[in-house]
């Protein structure tokens, strides 16, 4: 609590003035993180596109959020991951699951759409969109920005593996 007030300016026992509970500052440092994320990646996700370009355009969006709030991301992970949803009601995790699900919905049925536009039944998207969305997140486990690889090239190479995920080249 300490280390938050300090970056905000404030002393700890201020926070309080804000935020009736630890847990009340943790969910709504997870869903403005959320809510930024899309912002900029869901949202733009335009339906009458091809599978194909909603895909290309939804695997580039992530990518790059990703890599350009690498600080934001890696913490926003760390809180989803922490024992401190533990501690949260039902409720507040329900809320947190329902916002990580609009990605994982989006990402479903562009995975569908793009099995259809091929001509086949769509099955298991839901787990190859699961594998795609992992796959985007765990970018900044290696991404280094003075790397050998820019982030236009990752997200180019990460949209030809999501679309070999789903048969699609």
């Amino acid at each position: 609590m300490r280390d938050l007030a300090t970056e905000v300016g404030i002393k700890a026992p201020a926070l309080y003035n804000h935020f009736r509970s630890k847990e009340e500052i943790f969910i709504e440092a997870i869903s403005i993180t959320l809510e930024d994320f899309h912002s900029a990646v869901t949202r733009r996700d335009d339906p009458k596109l091809s599978g194909i370009e909603r895909l290309e355009n939804m695997v580039s969006r992530h990518v790059i959020y990703q890599i350009d709030h690498a600080r934001i991301a890696k913490a926003n992970d760390r809180l989803i991951e922490s024992s401190a949803m533990d501690r949260l009601s039902h409720e507040q995790r329900e809320a947190i699951r329902s916002m990580l699900r609009k990605y994982l919905d989006t990402m479903t049925d562009i995975c569908a759409q793009v099995v259809r536009d091929a001509g086949r039944e769509p099955k298991d998207v839901r787990l190859v969109a699961l594998a795609i969305g992992s796959m985007c997140d765990k970018v900044l486990s290696w991404y280094r920005p003075n790397g050998k690889y820019p982030k236009q090239k990752i997200a180019a190479h990460f949209c030809r593996l999501a679309k070999s995920m789903l048969e699609a080249e």
